[in-house]
């Protein structure tokens, strides 16, 4: 999207009378027009071309056009000249870092006088106010189309390379359009601050309509500025419905409790996503919230000793109906669930990425969770490799307690696992006893789509598959890794019970198929379109599945 596009189309609209005269009424609506514009954000060129058709156009496309924004950069053009050259001294790596990390190895600089780095960080200091000839008018055409923008998202490198984009600089000088909030319909906002200052221009960005607000702060936010901050979010935001906080202060008591104060002034905050070790009361005071989804990440903290942890307030949280937990280890999951209940809660995704659980806490990790939310409908768990492949075949027993289950997942985690995945240790046996138990089952996904190939022969056959065509006939998708191959021994499935319902049977790669199995499954299930992931060691089961989906 470049921004020669972005800012002329209004500026050569048609205002041809006989034109939209001429142009049927349905078109003249400005809810059509929204919404044949909105199928076209893909296409800025094509908006751009349709801005420039008629002044009916024009702004249903514009909207369109300016709806999401990416970064706060694409916005320089827009502003006077005397804003652009104060950005300039601001662009790349600041001056006052380079000078400091030539001071650390040359001991000849820290002679001069005044040191260089001073200079720099002088040049980089910005106007408090606009300069004395500015003019109202300068900002008009900034504030035409910030009045457009409903998403304003940070680049996504921004975090990472802070220095080279510095988000602190702009929003300061963009508070400068007298014009509060600077985006007056804007209903998400995204962004990286790094320092205080940053912190200290946001309330001039939070709309009236703002709906969902993601901060992430840096190190040089003081934990002082941020509670500040939090104190006056229900003010600044009353409509807000999602929060997300994260930031190396996630962890400090004194911010929980300034983070769980603002949730309590949010009557309508219906999710919240933050990051940290909680505190002991921290889901004791989120429970009188109306936060209904909640999203815990400590991806990012290695906990060696579990119990150095804040022991949790037991408490109840009524109104929770979607908990995401990531934990580094099931001995802190097992010390958060244990203190916790749910009753409410009906989708529940868990990811532990310790590598290797021993057994006892494993089952009794698996056993805490029908106690804590017995009502859970959809269940993810994220686990490493070995935990999949290594644990007993009867460590996924308990999970047959959820007898309201409808989707269920077993996955590695996303960022990957450096063990290989050696076959999911779950067995026909073990399948067939948890099948009989979740008669709403919906969705099985149990064959992860990456690691490594497997040294040992898959334990789910064609009888477990039978097991499950029996048991759940509510089944409208599985994915797993199956050996089709064992169709001449004595435990041949015969007459098995055709289920209408299933629509997708996707094959993992680590699946054998065989020729004969092809009936089976059609008979199993006659509607079923059978799937693989293509790949060099998967061309024997990809042209199963295409023979298979072609007598469908």
């Amino acid at each position: 999207m470049t921004m020669s596009l972005l800012t002329s189309s209004s500026s050569s609209t048609s205002s041809n009378p006989s034109r939209e005269s001429a142009m049927h009424r349905a078109l003249q609506l400005v809810d059509i027009l929204d919404a044949l514009c909105s199928q076209l954000c893909d296409s800025p060129r094509t908006l751009s071309a349709l801005a420039r058709t008629c002044t009916l156009f024009a702004l249903p496309a514009l909207r369109a056009l300016w709806r999401d924004a990416l970064g706060v950069r694409q916005y320089e053009e827009l502003m006077p000249a005397w804003a652009r050259e104060h950005l300039k001294l601001v662009r790349g790596p600041s001056p006052a870092h380079l000078w400091a990390l030539a001071n650390h190895y040359s001991s000849s600089l820290s002679r001069l006088s005044p040191p260089p780095w001073a200079l720099a960080s002088k040049q980089r200091t910005l106007p408090a106010s606009p300069p004395p000839d500015a003019q109202p008018a300068d900002w008009a055409r900034f504030n035409f189309y910030a009045a457009l923008v409903r998403t304003l998202n940070a680049d996504p490198q921004t975090r990472r390379y802070a220095f080279r984009l510095p988000n602190t600089h702009i929003l300061r000088v963009l508070t400068l359009c007298g014009r509060n909030p600077v985006f007056p319909r804007l209903a998400s906002f995204n962004m990286f601050i790094e320092d205080d200052r940053g912190l200290g221009c946001l309330p001039s960005f939070l709309s009236r309509e703002l709906s969902r607000l993601e901060l992430h702060t840096g190190h040089q936010v003081t934990l002082r500025a941020y509670s500040a901050f939090l104190s006056r979010l229900g003010k600044l935001v009353p409509s807000l419905r999602a929060f997300k906080a994260t930031g190396p202060l996630s962890t400090e008591p004194e911010l929980q409790y300034a983070l769980l104060a603002a949730v309590a002034t949010l009557p309508r905050l219906g999710t919240l996503a933050v990051e940290g070790v909680p505190m002991a009361d921290f889901f004791h005071l989120l429970a009188p919230s109306a936060v209904h989804t909640l999203t815990l990440d400590l991806s990012w903290f290695y906990l060696p000793n579990v119990e150095d942890t804040p022991a949790l307030t037991p408490c109840i949280l009524p109104n929770l109906r979607a908990l995401h937990f990531t934990c580094p280890s099931a001995a802190y999951a097992l010390r958060v669930l244990a203190y916790l209940s749910l009753p409410a809660l009906s989708s529940l995704a868990l990811t532990v990425q310790e590598q290797h659980t021993p057994a006892p806490s494993f089952a009794l990790l698996l056993s805490l969770l029908p106690h804590a939310a017995p009502a859970v409908r959809t269940l993810s768990l994220a686990l490493s490799a070995l935990n999949l492949s290594h644990q007993p075949p009867d460590a996924f027993l308990p999970l047959s307690a959820l007898g309201e289950l409808e989707e269920l997942t077993l996955s590695l985690p996303e960022k990957g696992t450096p063990l290989p995945f050696d076959g999911l240790c779950l067995g026909d046996a073990q399948l067939a006893h948890l099948a009989s138990a979740w008669p709403r089952l919906r969705r099985l996904a149990v064959a992860p789509r990456h690691g490594g190939v497997p040294e040992r022969r898959t334990q789910l056959t064609l009888r477990g598959l039978d097991a499950l065509a029996r048991s759940c006939a509510l089944l409208e998708e599985i994915e797993v890794h199956v050996d089709l191959t064992l169709l001449a021994v004595p435990h041949r499935v015969d007459k098995p019970v055709p289920n209408m319902r299933m629509r997708r049977l996707r094959l993992g790669k680590d699946s054998l198929v065989d020729e004969g199995a092809s009936g089976v499954l059609r008979s199993m299930w006659p509607l079923a379109w059978l799937e693989a992931d293509e790949g060099r060691m998967t061309d024997g089961l990809v042209r199963f599945c295409r023979a298979h989906n072609a007598g469908l």
